[in-house]
């Protein structure tokens, strides 16, 4: 909750059972018993049990929650007697027990005042827990029901949604720590509580910061659709009543992907983005945001993200890389190209696109060839920007060594 800086109050339903908080709606319960019951049936269509117990003690003994002796009640006390053979008294206005589900959240109604609740979409279904708490709390504690605002599940969408390490599905926490906690704020805020939510921990994550900073961008500039009012809203909602005063340093999460792999530490990250990026006036809550960011990126890389966007640039041309004749030309000639150019991803991938172009490899299999050279696969992030995060000289050491 902390990282999502959601600031609530933690209130424990026991402490509230110590307290004596429900004392009254337990002895409700025991006195209009039968009535529980038809409403009960009525609403659910369980069978209606005459042995049916609002409020079950806990055993002293065992401390197992059993069933109690309805002819011994009196105010605040009842006997039971436990299947471990113990017989003795609980007191309602103490932690010496509870009510039943369906009738502990009404009574919870009754405590709090609850005007309007979110609950899952289960406690919605005909039937289920909210119709018949609402007339619970109507018809036996007298009091109103909450406006209800019942909402949909959180999906895990697509295949492979299994921590690769541990061997389980996708947690709270893996979300919490692969995703920056404005951006999974949302996530959640961008889609009306009836819509489920496609939770996506594979490339879906890379596409919802996206949006994120999209949204962010549209919400500065004032420049969104009538479309998009709603995501640019949950946008501003996301951020807590903290929202940044002026547009704020966007380095996106495909490009972080990148760089990240390029270094295990946070100083070398900045040194990577500084090589395409004026980091010299960056703002401390910038700072801290990238690195989280760079945090959250590592996380997802080391559990959920996909081969397909995995590298490792290696020091020296990968073992098992065989370079043809032509491939060796291509090189050269990107080297006589490449010595004097401006070092930016639009500079470096026309160099390429023509080198490619003009020799008989083609750009397809030229773009393939650096690749293989750079990390050993055929292909890898976007070749400019990944080629321009890099140091020059490293990478025409890295060309002069492949035309050899």
């Amino acid at each position: 909750m902390d990282s999502l800086k959601v600031k609530c109050e933690i209130i424990w339903t026991h402490e509230l059972y110590e307290q004596g908080r429900f004392a009254r709606a337990i002895d409700t319960c025991f006195k209009k018993r039968a009535e529980i019951i038809k409403i009960l049936h009525e609403v659910s269509g369980k069978e209606a049990k005459e042995s049916y117990a609002p409020y079950n003690p806990l055993c002293e003994s065992c401390g197992r929650f059993t069933d109690p002796i309805f002819e011994t009640y009196s105010y605040p006390t009842v006997e039971y007697q436990c299947t471990c053979g113990h017989h003795g008294k609980a007191d309602v206005t103490k932690g010496d027990g509870k009510l039943t589900w369906r009738l502990e959240w009404p009574a919870k109604w009754l405590i709090f005042n609850t005007s309007a609740e979110p609950f899952g979409k289960d406690h919605a279904a005909a039937g289920g827990s909210y119709d018949t708490g609402k007339r619970i709390v109507e018809e036996i504690y007298g009091h109103n029901a909450p406006y209800p605002i019942p909402y949909e599940f959180v999906q895990l969408k697509g295949v492979g949604q299994m921590h690769k390490s541990l061997g389980c599905s996708v947690t709270g926490l893996d979300a919490i720590r692969m995703t920056p906690p404005e951006v999974l704020n949302y996530l959640f805020l961008r889609v009306n509580p009836s819509k489920a939510i496609d939770y996506d921990s594979g490339l879906g994550t890379l596409d919802m910061a996206d949006e994120y900073d999209r949204m962010e961008r549209l919400f500065f500039s004032g420049e969104n659709t009538d479309a998009e009012e709603n995501s640019v809203r949950a946008y501003e909602i996301a951020q807590h009543n903290d929202v940044p005063k002026e547009l704020p340093l966007q380095i996106s999460y495909r490009h972080l992907v990148n760089v990240v792999q390029m270094s295990d530490t946070f100083e070398g990250v900045l040194e990577i983005l500084g090589r395409t990026e004026d980091l010299s006036k960056i703002a401390d809550e910038d700072l801290k945001r990238l690195e989280r960011r760079a945090e959250c990126v590592r996380y997802w890389l080391n559990g959920f993200a996909p081969d397909q966007v995995k590298f490792s640039v290696y020091p020296t041309i990968p073992p098992g890389i065989e370079l043809t004749m032509n491939d060796k030309v291509f090189f050269k000639e990107l080297v006589n190209r490449m010595n004097d150019c401006n070092w930016d991803p639009e500079t470096i991938n026309s160099i390429i696109s023509e080198t490619g172009k003009e020799s008989p490899l083609g750009s397809k299999a030229g773009f393939k060839v650096i690749y293989s050279v750079l990390i050993g696969k055929s292909a890898g992030p976007r070749l400019g920007a990944f080629l321009s995060s890099m140091d020059k000289q490293f990478v025409m050491n890295r060309f002069i060594q492949a035309t050899q």
